[in-house]
């Protein structure tokens, strides 16, 4: 394989024995796997998907030509999005969250750390979000897009500052998938998985 495969396993956060290597069969997935076109841009060391949308529940948000590039960055913690899809999702994620006979407030979040945020005391259903790539869907759970951090319950989903900037695929979508680079075929493929069994 000389090095040009390699794989890359995502551990709750918390947990920090994430796996890096060299390529092997899938293990212990839960679902088929699901890969999706992988792209380079000299000089940017980083690797490239193109995100064709995003669903919450039964609505889906469509990305176009200009702002469908997403990084995908196991580096980075949160997913970041463009503000074109962020402002929508957030948007659609508010009305999709639902609580039996009760409306439902948003908290600030005092550390400004997330945009999001809910007392994690209530008992809220969260929708569900399924990232449309190229050729694969990525149906991520709640500790995909949640997190509890102090007395909240905050999405790890964040809006980029610029119109410029391109979105990025954090490592806390990526938690329990097994994510598989394979340079030669320029694909990049995900496996649903217990990432605490390695």
């Amino acid at each position: 394989m000389c090095g040009e495969e390699f794989r890359q396993q995502q551990h709750p956060l918390y947990q920090p024995q994430s796996i890096a290597g060299f390529s092997r069969p899938f293990k212990t997935f839960q679902d088929l796997p699901v890969s999706t076109p992988l792209a380079f841009k000299d000089p940017s060391p980083y690797y490239y998907l193109t995100l064709e949308g995003i669903s919450v529940e039964t609505k889906k948000i469509g990305t176009d030509t200009g702002n469908n590039s997403i990084i995908i960055d196991s580096g980075t913690v949160m997913t970041v999005l463009h503000p074109t899809i962020y402002d929508e999702l957030k948007k659609t994620i508010i009305v999709n969250i639902t609580k039996p006979g009760k409306s439902i407030e948003r908290t600030e979040d005092p550390t400004r750390t997330f945009s999001l945020c809910y007392e994690k005391l209530l008992n809220i259903k969260f929708p569900t979000l399924i990232f449309h790539f190229s050729g694969a869907d990525i149906h991520l759970k709640r500790q995909n897009t949640y997190v509890r951090y102090y007395d909240y319950i905050c999405m790890t989903i964040a809006r980029h500052s610029s119109n410029n900037a391109i979105s990025i695929f954090g490592s806390s979508a990526q938690v329990n998938f097994q994510v598989e680079y394979d340079l030669n075929q320029k694909l990049v493929s995900f496996a649903l998985t217990d990432c605490t069994k390695y």
